[in-house]
């Protein structure tokens, strides 16, 4: 069993959120932007951070995982779910608590985030896979709205969130933007293995062709900074590139990654017709 000393909070303590497992090297990376937060959370909300409850919980650390951690887990007001379970007035968050060296608390640079009592947050939230909690331990997955750009990010989730209530209509909306921001949040979700289960199986074949004829419609020039609506990582050809095709599915991959894009382009006028984007799935008894 592994375990993290931590000494339990009191209802005025600060709290450091972390995972146990990632590497440093992600303290340099960009947060993902909003959009694939959203599309990657079971539940999106806006509340006020309560107390930490005395007793920790030993639980997996993730989906797949099977050596338990102590998790700690506080208690969150909501006041208003901008995705997931609706009529949620209070909800658990469980976090990892950071390693202590020689009595101090050392979170990794980058990683770990602060809540405090009081504080007024939006979480982007998955669901435990066992408990009755859910997971917080990316420091993206909260944002403080009395930060600089906490409104500012909040209004970003608050449109995204709505883009994905309804995808198909969001797919047929009228702007250019909003139709990629929903086929965006669409293959964070649908192309992303939580599980490992490698087991996918194909969505309806309107709601592929939506998908793939926003992604032929964008904009393709690189673009290496990111914002909160898109980054390198929710590119264009970053996207296509998720959806796992090969030469079966009538791509004849380029020798260079440069020569790729023109390639992608045409293969998507060609195809959208008629390929059926899969979805990875729970393998059976998950």
């Amino acid at each position: 069993m592994k375990r993290f000393p931590w000494a339990v909070a009191t209802s005025t303590a600060i709290l450091v959120l972390t995972t146990a497992t990632l590497s440093a090297r992600v303290a340099f990376l960009p947060p993902p932007p909003i959009p694939q937060r959203v599309a990657q959370s079971d539940l999106v909300v806006i509340g006020k951070v309560g107390k930490v409850e005395e007793k920790n919980v030993l639980a997996i650390p993730g989906p797949g995982q099977t050596d338990k951690v102590e998790w700690q887990v506080i208690a969150v007001k909501v006041e208003e779910t901008l995705a997931g379970k609706k009529d949620l007035k209070e909800i658990r968050v469980g976090f990892l608590p950071p390693p202590i060296a020689g009595g101090t608390v050392r979170p990794r640079p980058g990683v770990g985030v602060t809540l405090i009592t009081g504080q007024e947050v939006a979480l982007f939230l998955s669901k435990h896979p066992t408990e009755d909690f859910y997971m917080a331990t990316m420091a993206y997955q909260v944002i403080d709205r009395k930060a600089e750009t906490g409104e500012k990010e909040l209004e970003v989730a608050r449109r995204t969130t709505k883009l994905l209530a309804d995808p198909m209509a969001s797919l047929k909306a009228k702007e250019a933007e909003d139709r990629l921001l929903t086929a965006t949040m669409l293959l964070s979700r649908y192309r992303n293995d939580v599980l490992a289960s490698g087991k996918t199986e194909p969505i309806s074949a309107e709601e592929s062709k939506l998908i793939l004829e926003a992604l032929g419609e964008a904009d393709w020039t690189p673009k290496r900074e990111t914002t909160l609506l898109s980054g390198p990582q929710t590119s264009p050809l970053a996207l296509f590139n998720q959806l796992g095709l090969t030469e079966k599915d009538g791509l004849i991959v380029p020798p260079t990654a440069t020569d790729l894009a023109p390639i992608a382009k045409s293969w998507i006028k060609a195809h959208a017709g008629e390929y059926r984007i899969q979805k990875f799935v729970a393998a059976p008894g998950k």
